[in-house]
């Protein structure tokens, strides 16, 4: 008796899973406004920059060939969700060394505190990388992120938080390639037209220069004696070197009125000479070291 009731018990839970399966509309315990979506998009470039002086060999006229590669990604719900803008970068002299060897993205190859992965001939940064949490009208992320405050353009006197890639400035989009990602915790605050706007940097991300034996590289020259300027150096894990800034925005009678402040390291050094350098064979050069001022 006890085996004929397993066997109907047995029955009927597989017929009534077999309804759901092959049921016309897909069974789930998610809502549809509870379903996680992924979107994805991109594209490749290749970047071609050739120089016009007129006396020189033809295989000095072109200064880089690079291929770029951009992914964006969005994983999650309105409300919870995951988004990264990626870009790749690779130079041709990564198969060749012969080709294009006076542009190079980094001397050696390194890890930066933004999670940029770099090396002479190839680079992934992940400009955007962050978790957005949304709760009633206050916005959460946490992540890389581009904090875009002000509406001045170039040199934005109100963007505080995000270095600048300089090592290529004249070609590069300040949008979509200038303004460095970094590590950020911010909070938006919402509340009719009053919107007021919390950001917290606990990483210091200092400014890229071009560098040494680039074909950007700066070359300075202080009377007779030519000047080396050093790579910018990250300040120290330190409560004292983060960055903190809040921004209150409001509409009156159609204009927007902007109220910030901020205290941290300044996003661009002043340049301090430390001492003279002596090498062989080579002329008596003078040090300069970028240093930040908070």
């Amino acid at each position: 008796m006890n085996k004929r009731l397993y066997i109907l018990l047995w029955a009927i839970v597989t017929v009534v899973i077999s309804r759901v399966a092959f049921a016309q509309e897909p069974f789930s315990l998610l809502t549809v406004e509870d379903k996680p979506a992924l979107n994805m998009k991109g594209f490749v470039e290749i970047d071609t920059t050739t120089s016009t002086y007129p006396h020189q060999e033809t295989s000095d006229i072109f200064k880089k060939d690079e291929l770029k590669i951009n992914t964006t990604i969005k994983y999650g719900k309105d409300t919870l969700y995951v988004y990264a803008d990626t870009n790749a970068y690779m130079l041709p002299n990564l198969i060749n060394k012969n080709i294009n060897p006076d542009y190079t993205y980094a001397s050696e190859s390194e890890i930066l505190r933004n999670g940029t992965v770099t090396s002479s001939n190839a680079e992934i940064n992940f400009r955007e990388c962050y978790v957005n949490w949304e709760i009633g009208s206050v916005r959460l992320r946490a992540g890389n992120q581009i904090i875009a405050w002000g509406t001045a353009d170039a040199f934005n006197p109100t963007s505080y938080f995000n270095a600048y890639d300089l090592r290529e400035f004249l070609f590069k989009d300040e949008d979509t390639e200038l303004k460095m990602g970094i590590p950020a915790l911010s909070m938006l605050l919402t509340l009719g037209n009053h919107t007021l706007e919390l950001v917290v940097t606990p990483l210091h991300v200092p400014l890229r220069m071009p560098a040494t034996g680039s074909f950007w590289q700066l070359t300075v020259k202080e009377g007779p004696f030519p000047v080396t300027i050093a790579q910018p150096q990250a300040l120290p894990f330190d409560i004292g070197n983060a960055g903190v800034g809040a921004r209150y925005y409001h509409t009156i009678a159609g204009f927007d009125v902007h109220l910030s402040a901020y205290h941290g390291p300044d996003t661009q050094p002043y340049l301090l000479p430390v001492k003279t350098v002596l090498e062989p064979n080579a002329p008596v050069s003078i040090l300069v070291e970028p240093r930040y001022a908070i």
